[in-house]
């Protein structure tokens, strides 16, 4: 498979890992920058691994584009990795998407709704699109799925995303470029939530605050936003930039599900049952997945990966909607996508 990367912004490595595993290092033909201005210079260091590997048949020879455009142009490819800056990840997908390539895009696939409504369109116009909800394929969170049926009708969720504050580069300066803490961050937990329960979000109210970043007065460094979900189903997520610097990880990703048979909870890794009738136990873990290699493979003729652009943009919708509640004090509507 033909493929080439725009951006070197955001979660590039999981294409790379996915390359990797499928062990044809040399499907990446070109890279070019996405947004005017954008260091990928990290991209270009994360590839010197794969041209190693690759030295015994000196087939790795990805080139190098001024402009993805011509890139796009010249090389043709079948699969097109898009991580710009968040502000440009719409818009180089839709691009691409008009063009006839396949993409494997950050997330979020939109910050504000006039992009959302614009993917929507392209998607229903070639919707071989897969967002980068990577975390996905983590054991934990694979364990936790795979058990939810076991703890009855789900009523209760929240998700935490809390990440070190550390050092950003001038995308994470403005929140028109990244897209704000919902979008960006907390989106994951959003995905993670409606991925195990199966079910949609209806309405939201939000809170945010930039208050204690020494970085920027526009990347918020705290947020919360409470849920409500089909069948009177209640979820709450948590985002921030608070965990101290001297944690041994970088990010403390934590769930929590209550259903009228029991809890599940993932924390430190690890995904954990507890049912009505018997005590907490640990639950053995899958090996780690890759969205991005599933995504290749059916791509490839194989079975469907398991996240569908209308998942993605479901997902961007509960985040942009907690965004404006948060902006607004005032509960906001999530819209919904049938497909």
């Amino acid at each position: 498979m033909r493929c080439a990367i725009i951006g070197g912004t955001g979660h590039y490595h999981y294409f790379l890992e996915a390359l990797r595993l499928r062990g044809n290092t040399d499907e990446l033909a070109a890279y070019a920058p996405g947004t005017p201005g954008e260091d990928i210079v990290s991209l270009e260091k994360s590839l010197l691994p794969l041209k190693k590997q690759s030295e015994a048949d000196s087939k790795f020879a990805p080139k190098a584009y001024d402009s993805w455009r011509a890139m796009l142009d010249k090389e043709k490819p079948e699969l097109v990795v898009v991580n710009p800056w968040y502000k440009d990840i719409s818009d180089i997908t839709i691009e691409a998407l008009d063009r006839g390539h396949a993409v494997f895009a950050e997330k979020p696939l939109a910050v504000d709704w006039e992009q959302w409504d614009a993917m929507r369109s392209a998607a229903r116009r070639n919707d071989r699109v897969c967002a980068m909800f990577g975390l996905r394929g983590e054991p934990a969170f694979q364990a936790a799925r795979a058990a939810a049926s076991r703890i009855g009708d789900i009523r209760l969720m929240h998700a935490q995303k809390s990440y070190k504050l550390g050092t950003r580069g001038p995308v994470y300066l403005r929140r028109k470029d990244y897209g704000g803490i919902f979008p960006w961050v907390g989106i994951h937990a959003l995905d993670w939530i409606r991925w195990i329960s199966g079910k949609e979000y209806m309405s939201v109210f939000g809170a945010q605050c930039c208050k204690g970043n020494v970085i920027s007065t526009e990347l918020e460094i705290s947020a919360a936003a409470l849920f409500t979900m089909e069948d009177d189903t209640i979820a709450t997520i948590s985002a921030d930039f608070l965990r101290p610097a001297a944690a041994a990880r970088h990010d403390d990703d934590q769930l929590r599900i209550t259903g009228t048979k029991g809890t599940l909870f993932v924390r430190g890794g690890e995904a954990f049952l507890e049912l009505s009738d018997k005590p907490i136990t640990r639950l053995p873990l899958p090996n780690r997945e890759s969205l991005c290699a599933d995504f290749m493979a059916q791509l490839d003729g194989g079975k469907a990966c398991g996240l569908t652009v209308w998942d993605a943009l479901n997902v961007t919708a509960a985040a942009l909607a907690a965004r404006e509640a948060a902006d607004d004090h005032t509960p906001v509507a999530v819209p919904i996508i049938k497909k």
